[in-house]
């Protein structure tokens, strides 16, 4: 019996951007992205709304990519990330890093709320935790690095969860949505950030 095909839990609820072909017009642009994913539309949008000629690109479709099979979770806490950079390189760098982080999620939320992109945002912490003992020294030094690094972030022992946690980080000011349909959002957007004749080419 050949086992079912991998399918994004987003895919089958976000209609599809429409493909457009790559024009002459669209092949002298000023600006190439390759990718439709969150991050080459966020780019793509951001350059055509400061004026610059932008065609993107992607081979199977704005969205169905690294982002369609993302949890669809926004946050500046990526597992356990401060404890080493503030040992590595510094305090000063992991609050750079913690705020760059803080201003994403912001932004984010903002061009959602702005924008109205129908995404089922929901304003959600994240948690990193520990299942074993021997992982639990590693979380109450990473809930301390990230709350001196700026985060919204405490160390929590109690949390109602369907598997085993000992200790974790909690992080607010994050959400999380359906990530096929924010690109989508993303996609329109762009598309109609630019100046006659401007197109954003998938």
């Amino acid at each position: 019996m050949t086992p079912p095909a991998t399918v994004s839990l987003w895919d089958d609820r976000t209609a599809r951007p429409p493909a457009r072909p790559l024009t002459d017009e669209a092949r002298q642009a000023d600006v190439l992205v390759v990718g439709g994913g969150i991050v080459g539309l966020t780019c793509a949008l951001l350059l055509a709304r400061r004026g610059r000629s932008v065609t993107l690109v992607d081979a199977v479709g704005v969205g169905r990519g690294v982002t369609g099979y993302t949890t669809g979770k926004v946050t500046a806490a990526h597992g356990a990330r401060y404890a080493t950079p503030r040992s590595t390189v510094g305090s000063e760098n992991a609050r750079a890093y913690a705020r760059a982080n803080l201003e994403a999620v912001g932004w984010i939320r903002d061009l959602i709320a702005a924008e109205g992109i129908d995404c089922d945002w929901h304003d959600r912490p994240a948690l990193t935790y520990a299942s074993t003992e021997a992982e639990v020294g590693s979380i109450e030094r990473e809930a301390e690095a990230a709350a001196e690094a700026g985060l919204p972030a405490t160390l929590v022992r109690d949390v109602p969860a369907p598997t085993r946690v000992l200790a974790g980080v909690r992080v607010t000011d994050g959400g999380d949505m359906d990530a096929c349909a924010y690109a989508a959002g993303l996609s329109r957007l762009a598309e109609g950030a630019g100046a006659p004749g401007r197109r954003i080419s998938t």
